[in-house]
């Protein structure tokens, strides 16, 4: 394939017709407004189209969202380049169409530089550039410091931007030499949120996801930072990735010798799946299991089943093995949910998938997790609704704390810029979350670190993944009527091997419940006038079949006999 090169140069209309309005780098483009349209110019790009161009700024940063045709990646295999001349003066820098470029970055190689008389190569951290989302898409929004100051080149109160494609395959919006004066804006809050760094307890459980780093949270230079990160967050339910040489036993000792946690006064459980995945429970886990390397584990929390996915997918360019392993995933979701699999997952069950996903390459494989879109469906089978009011999961993504950006990954020394690559999806018709937060405790303010416990430098000395923290809270479901007057003609009865159903109402659910009240069976989402095989495990006697619909329930008493 041609690789397509393509350079930005953006125009900046003046500041009169831009909205005073923080700006949040979260994927969601709700808090742009309108008045925050620059520029508009369809149909005029070779091979990419430059489409819509935005600009914003707050006390802290220069935001900019740019759309395309077609989806690209942002984060590699691109000239994608934006030029900045951050004084309005054609007399410094370095020429560039009409302007004096002071600053260059190219995002597709991820680097730059700054002009001063000299050329000074910079990266993604010299200037406090985060950029969203890390997978492909037509819009991206990015973010750069103002107040990076390098070799004297900063942010002025007037500057110019260009985006320019800069060949004759490429665009330029708006057209060449058209760039116009844009003017910081003062006194403009950055849109920081709202969280609780600590556990109130008013919450039903608290859910931490955190990649250590290759077994990072076992050595002694990082033994107290571990220490304040995870006994300060006190989640009830921990899933930790890239944990490789060393089982559950050896991190729940390791965690009490630290003081992390007290397994000494209250009861721990844990348990590891795959090469490099341990969750750590105050609740009993009743199952667990390895999908293709990514970990799916029930947790009973007063008799209440709570089902997590804690995965971890394949790196970088692997979309292959990344789009396999979400496919395995779905498979044993659908058929748990059908009540085929090893587990069954019943009626109204809270569920998420969350982990470091490594989302750099395709957005289709977070539309696959959020919608049960399979990619592969000659082999995993069907597509399936994901939530139980058949929605898709919530995509959580929360604030990193003290920014205006939801992103979970940073390393300064790295070649790519701060992203979001660990997610965290539940289903919302079932649980609600009240309070959430990535924590990065290098920008917490003085007095969040001396409420909170935290030291400034522990997340960067513990791990380049920042740990997701998320309160949930078990909604309750709505009481179903016995309905008596429906038409269903259930048989035979006695059962031998199968049931038949014939009904026009939709069914949920089928559960064949035995004398004491245990479910023996569970299956999901039938076909009308379907034929049900029944376990071969399940003996002979008496049972209740319990028939979910939307409306209701219909409740039937069947003889199960065996040849």
């Amino acid at each position: 394939m041609r690789r397509l090169k393509i350079m930005f140069c953006l125009s900046i209309i003046s500041i009169n017709i831009i909205y005073s309005q923080a700006i949040v780098l979260d994927e969601k483009l709700d808090d742009w407004s309108p008045e925050m349209l620059v520029n508009e110019d369809f149909g005029d790009g070779t091979v990419v189209d430059i489409r819509n161009l935005y600009l914003a700024n707050d006390d802290e940063s220069v935001f900019v969202r740019f759309e395309f045709d077609q989806e690209i990646s942002l984060q590699d295999a691109n000239d994608i380049i934006i030029y900045f001349d951050m004084d309005n003066n054609t007399n410094t820098g370095t020429k560039y169409l009409d302007i004096g470029a002071d600053f260059i970055f190219n995002f597709g190689s991820r680097r730059g530089n700054i002009y001063d008389g000299q050329t000074i190569s910079v990266f993604h951290n010299d200037v406090g550039l985060v950029s969203s989302p890390t997978v492909t898409g037509t819009t991206f929004e990015v973010a750069f410091s103002r107040n990076f100051e390098i070799s004297g080149v900063k942010f002025n109160n007037e500057l110019k931007v260009y985006i320019s494609t800069g060949s004759f395959l490429g665009d330029i919006i708006p057209n060449e030499n058209e760039a116009e004066v844009y003017t910081l804006k003062e006194n403009i809050s950055p849109n920081l949120g709202s969280y609780n760094l600590l556990n109130s307890g008013n919450d039903d459980f608290r859910v931490l996801s955190y990649n250590v780093l290759r077994d990072n949270i076992f050595e002694n230079n990082t033994r107290n930072a571990y220490q304040r990160i995870i006994s300060n967050i006190n989640a009830d339910i921990m899933c930790f990735q890239e944990i490789y040489d060393h089982d559950e036993e050896d991190l729940l000792i390791h965690l009490n010798n630290i003081g992390a946690i007290n397994t000494d006064n209250e009861s721990w459980y844990a348990s590891k799946d795959g090469r490099d995945l341990i969750t750590v429970s105050k609740y009993p886990i009743k199952f667990h299991r390895e999908l293709d390397g990514n970990s799916f584990v029930v947790i009973d929390k007063d008799g209440q089943d709570i089902v997590i996915f804690n995965c971890h997918l394949p790196c970088c360019d692997n979309n292959a093995g990344r789009e396999e392993e979400i496919d395995v995933m779905l498979l044993y979701l659908r058929r748990s949910l059908e009540g085929t699999s090893d587990y069954s997952i019943l009626s109204n069950t809270p569920y998420m998938i969350l982990g470091d996903m490594n989302f750099v390459g395709f957005s289709s494989q977070v539309n696959s997790l959020r919608t049960g879109d399979i990619k592969d469906n000659n082999t995993y089978g069907p597509d399936f609704d994901m939530d139980w009011d058949s929605s898709p999961l919530f995509d959580l993504s929360p604030r990193t704390t003290g920014t205006s950006s939801s992103y979970t990954w940073y390393n300064p020394g790295g070649s790519f810029s701060a992203g979001r690559l660990d997610y965290l999806l539940f289903t919302d018709a079932i649980l609600q979350s009240p309070n959430s937060y990535a924590l990065n405790t290098s920008t917490l303010t003085a007095s969040q670190i001396q409420e909170s416990g935290f030291n400034a430098s522990d997340i960067l000395v513990a791990s380049d993944h920042f740990p997701i923290v998320a309160d949930f809270n078990i909604l309750e479901t709505s009481t179903l009527e016995l309905l008596t007057d429906l038409n269903f003609n259930i048989y035979p009865n006695p059962v031998l091997n199968s049931i038949s159903i014939d009904t026009d109402a939709k069914i949920k659910s089928i559960q064949i419940i035995d004398m004491q009240g245990r479910i023996v069976f569970y299956t999901r989402r039938i076909k009308n006038n379907s034929n049900i095989e029944i376990n071969n495990n399940i003996g002979e006697g008496l049972y209740n079949l319990l028939i979910e619909m939307q409306s209701g329930f219909y409740s039937k008493k069947i003889v199960l006999n065996r040849p």
